[in-house]
């Protein structure tokens, strides 16, 4: 593998990094609001409390908890570079639930100083209003839901209800130059060593792989010979050789593709206008390989590094929420 290549395949890697870095900027620059929603628990009460123990009645309204009661804690923090302001909101943040579902009641546990939000709660939808929404400001609450669960296999229902529940919440808004509402699981301190023992194996892989690709270049020569022979037609033409088993050549055209000849070693030799010279090999699929797997390596550390850049920055922002909470 010459200069060349290596330049050409550094150059291709750096245009993919800082094109992604451009949008990612483009993006950000364009839409710098954002709002961003921490799910702390999801927590089906019925099945965590009334199924396991069977002589223990919990009401709510004075009815038995229903099989499909969820109670869902949240977060909603700015998390944008802009304050989001009144005049800024067209329709207010919405949690809806599809149909059979509904909310049942919603509680505003704690909120920055001087955020005035207000909750309101619609059938299948609950609506937040707000006044004035500063950066890095927040707003905490739990609300308490239900989810038809006869339409589901009772058998396998307890161990995605949560993860059901999840998908089933849509969150929407229209406010100017905020971007859509973000969701994050509240990650623990452990999530960048899980996250890496996803990918370790790939990634030994691919290094596997580029290893094996440099030995290769190293070990293959980067040029081969070319022969000029006479034509049938009188002029010069350029051509590779092939030695066969039965000790005759096969020369083949570089340039003229239909040129090709079975001659004996001595004729060949002997050949009028007979010449040798390098050229540098065109290994096409060699490179398409290297730069692949190039790619496959950066793009799986760059949706590594935003997996857990994104997990530290929730786990400050909740620091923050909690530590704003303890002193209220």
């Amino acid at each position: 593998m010459n200069t060349g290549t290596i330049l050409g395949i550094l150059g291709l890697v750096a245009t993919i990094i800082f094109g992604w870095l451009s949008i990612h900027l483009v993006r950000a620059r364009r839409y710098p609001g954002q709002i961003t929603f921490i799910i702390e628990d999801v927590l089906p009460l019925f099945d965590s409390i009334v199924r396991n123990f069977s002589e223990l009645a919990v009401l709510y309204k004075d009815k038995p908890v229903a099989e499909g009661l969820i109670l869902l804690k949240g977060v909603f923090v700015n998390s944008g570079s802009k304050d989001i302001s009144k005049d800024m909101v067209s329709e207010q943040i919405t949690l809806s639930l599809p149909e059979n579902h509904k909310w049942h009641s919603v509680k505003l546990l704690s909120a920055s100083q001087s955020v005035h939000g207000k909750f309101e709660i619609m059938d299948r939808l609950l609506r937040l209003d707000l006044d004035l929404f500063r950066c890095r400001e927040f707003i905490r609450f739990e609300a308490l839901a239900e989810m038809p669960i006869s339409q589901y296999h009772k058998q396998s229902v307890w161990n995605d209800i949560r993860k059901r529940f999840e998908e089933s919440l849509k969150i929407q808004h229209r406010i100017a130059d905020t971007q859509e509402i973000k969701v994050r699981k509240l990650p623990d301190e452990e999530f960048a060593t899980k996250r890496f023992k996803k990918i370790r194996i790939p990634i030994v892989a691919v290094v596997a792989l580029l290893i094996g690709l440099l030995v290769w270049s190293l070990t293959h020569p980067t040029t081969e010979l070319i022969y000029t022979v006479a034509s049938p037609s009188g002029t010069n033409t350029d051509v590779r050789m092939t030695p066969m088993r039965d000790g005759s050549l096969t020369l083949k055209g570089v340039q003229d593709k239909n040129f090709k000849k079975s001659v004996s070693t001595e004729a060949f030799f002997k050949a009028p206008n007979f010449a040798v010279h390098c050229a540098s090999k065109k290994d096409t699929i060699y490179i398409a390989f290297f730069c692949l797997s190039i790619l496959v390596y950066v793009v799986m550390l760059i949706d590594y590094y935003q997996d857990v850049h994104q997990a530290r920055r929730l786990r400050k922002l909740f620091t923050i929420v909690e530590s704003k909470q303890d002193s209220d």
